[in-house]
């Protein structure tokens, strides 16, 4: 609480204040350099660890649904693309709000946030973190990412991972052939047919230990769960029902395994277009800082405006929506409001669209070189292809004071751009190597496999070239 509301109550910060003489600048450098980018990082080794043992938000949530009106929540809150708009809107806001730069802006978002999900807790869920299921912005991020960590909950009992069998005349008990597959089912590995996955992620109970209300019973993926630990103290009825010992425990696992296996693990579309949008989104609040194209679009969007005489636009809006710091020497107006909030979004479309596009590609290319899966399975297993990329982006991007650190340190420009292009190529390689490994569980022949890896290259890359003002 002190790193975030203390600053309010001191001094306008002298210049060439370090982190080490001005307790202002420390807060702003242990959120943005420190927090932010190392929680990220931290669930490929620790899971969201994070969530379940140190938020604040989810903590104070938990605790007020214990006194409060325990409500179920609305269908608009347990809607999977409520987390995806709380995120962008967040984003958005830190960057009118200048949330790197002031201290105010930090207050406004992190206090805000943390009072939303207090209040949430009052009314919604009945001793449950409904706040960190449906709501939460960085429980997003944190729980798509953990999806490459080497830390999981699972059932305590090994059971060895197969391949599953697919549908055919020759192996599948009902008689159906992969043209009626392909329709609307596929083979369970039994000898018999299913319904195809509905691609929307694991159901949600209000009953049981879970905290973040995961359905112990049909546990698979990583992302809701919080690692509290809670259910291995207290057990699940759905291991006692596989033959286990003992309840849900903690194990390891290589990292990516989730994600290369993702048809194993509950594939959920809205992740893959957090990851699209996501992406996008830090691109643009990156580059409406560093390209000079911005202001000439900020230019010509404000004459455009004053030509149809809305000289309001020319003023200054309100301090809880933007940057209006005159002391400091940065005042926005409604021009910087919409040019900013514009060009995020219109990034994030344009990058949206090329990682759909290319995504598409990849996906039909599979289909045709014999991937058993339909085009919509096979499109967003193949999308959580970007989660290395997307990670670095948003560390790039909205973690970019981490970098600082060893300007301190003595290292060159070159030499931050070095490391820069450096994490870059890890994640984007990475990547790669994930795109690969999903379309070989697709079934795809290793000698045609290059063909839709190409398109997945190209999404990867086109990342890459829109972070050339950050990597050089």
């Amino acid at each position: 609480m002190a790193i975030v509301f203390l600053p309010l109550f001191l001094p306008e910060v002298p210049e060439n204040a370090k982190p080490w003489n001005n307790f202002t600048v420390f807060s702003n450098f242990t959120i943005w350099a420190l927090w932010f980018p190392l929680i990220l990082l931290s669930v490929i080794l620790f899971a969201r660890s994070w969530c379940g043992f140190f938020c604040p938000q989810g903590a104070v949530s938990e605790w007020a649904s214990y006194y409060g009106l325990q409500k179920r929540p609305p269908a608009w809150m347990r809607w999977q693309g409520t987390p995806i708009v709380s995120f962008l809107l967040i984003t958005i806001l830190g960057q009118t709000l200048g949330v790197r730069d002031h201290p105010e802006a930090i207050a406004e978002l992190f206090g805000g946030t943390l009072l939303a999900a207090m209040v949430v807790g009052l009314i919604y869920g009945k001793y449950k973190r409904v706040w960190c299921r449906h709501l939460c912005p960085i429980g997003l991020l944190l729980g798509i990412f953990s999806r490459l960590g080497i830390l999981y909950f699972a059932c305590d009992k090994k059971k060895k991972l197969t391949e599953e069998k697919q549908c055919t005349e020759k192996s599948c008990s009902c008689g159906n052939d992969e043209l009626e597959l392909a329709e609307g089912k596929e083979c369970t590995g039994k000898g018999e047919c299913r319904n195809k996955p509905q691609l929307v992620g694991e159901p949600c109970t209000e009953k049981g230990v879970c905290p973040t209300m995961i359905d112990l019973r049909h546990k698979k993926e990583s992302r809701h769960c919080i690692a509290c630990c809670r259910c291995v103290k207290l057990g699940s009825s759905r291991c006692v029902t596989l033959g286990a010992s003992r309840g849900m425990a903690m194990k390891t696992r290589p990292p990516g395994e989730e994600v290369a296996m993702i048809h194993r693990y509950s594939p959920n579309i809205f992740e893959t277009f957090f990851l699209f949008l996501g992406t996008g989104i830090a691109l643009g609040g990156f580059l409406w800082i560093a390209l000079p194209f911005f202001q000439e679009y900020r230019h010509t969007f404000g004459e455009w405006l004053f030509s149809y005489e809305w000289y309001w636009a020319g003023n200054s809006g309100p301090g809880w929506l933007m940057s209006v710091h005159p002391q400091r020497g940065e005042s926005f107006t409604w021009v910087d409001f919409f040019s900013i909030t514009s060009f995020m979004l219109g990034f994030m479309f344009l990058l949206t669209f090329v990682l759909f596009a290319m995504t598409a590609l990849s996906a039909w290319l599979a289909i045709k070189l014999g991937a058993k899966r339909y085009f919509w399975q096979s499109f967003v297993e193949l999308g959580y292809q970007y989660a290395p990329v997307a990670m670095i982006s948003l560390i790039l991007g909205l973690g970019v004071e981490l970098f600082y650190v060893f300007t301190w340190l003595g290292f060159t420009h070159q030499s931050i751009g070095t490391i820069k292009f450096s994490l870059f190529a890890l994640a984007f390689f990475w990547s790669i190597l994930l795109g690969n490994q999903i379309l070989a569980w697709q079934r795809v022949n290793i000698k045609v496999r290059w063909l839709p890896l190409i398109p997945c290259i190209i999404g990867s890359a086109s990342i890459g070239m829109a972070w050339n003002y950050a990597l050089f």
